[in-house]
């Protein structure tokens, strides 16, 4: 088997973790996990979360290769917007003021990140993610606590365009 990658969201109804296992033919699913949450206050559903997280990784850091975060779609903004360079770096520069008057909160009470695709057909069109800080903070905090540290965090949106991309659907 080649290296494996676990893909997690935390979602309102449960937490769902899939792993990827690159093989000779692209990724192959070798496990899906599903554990349902429920209705439950704040204190509860972390408590329940956690004990979730542990179930699925019993050895928290050790015993995986790699593992991206999901951040679920309604606590992430995108918004397509036409990037002013062709230089991802400088465009990382400006992102969040090109997507500040679009926000329904001041650009530093979030972290911004964007997707370009490789083919520039009309300008430099992206589609650009912004989740609150105290969203990735709280979902970074219940990471560390469960001995776990995540290689990327993405938005819902970009995990389906990676799937797509990724596994020869488009």
């Amino acid at each position: 088997m080649g290296a494996k990658t676990w893909g997690l969201d935390i979602g309102s109804t449960g937490i769902k973790a899939v792993e990827l296992t690159r093989t000779l033919r692209g990724y192959r699913v070798t496990q899906y996990v599903y554990l349902p949450i429920g209705l439950l206050n704040p204190e509860e559903r972390r408590q329940k979360e956690l004990e979730g997280l542990r179930k699925i990784f019993p050895e928290g850091e050790k015993g995986r290769e790699s593992l991206i975060l999901s951040v679920a779609s309604h606590r992430t903004m995108v918004h397509r917007l036409s990037l002013p360079f062709q230089d991802r770096k400088r465009n990382q520069r400006v992102v969040k003021f090109e997507v500040e008057p679009l926000l329904p909160f001041p650009a530093e009470q979030a972290v911004v990140d964007f997707y370009a695709p490789k083919q520039k057909e009309n300008g430099n069109p992206a589609l650009v993610f912004a989740v609150p800080k105290g969203e990735l903070k709280e979902r970074l905090s219940l990471m560390q606590e469960a001995g776990l540290d995540p290689e990327s965090v993405i938005g819902e949106a970009m995990a389906l365009f990676w799937t797509v991309k990724n596994l020869g659907l488009s």
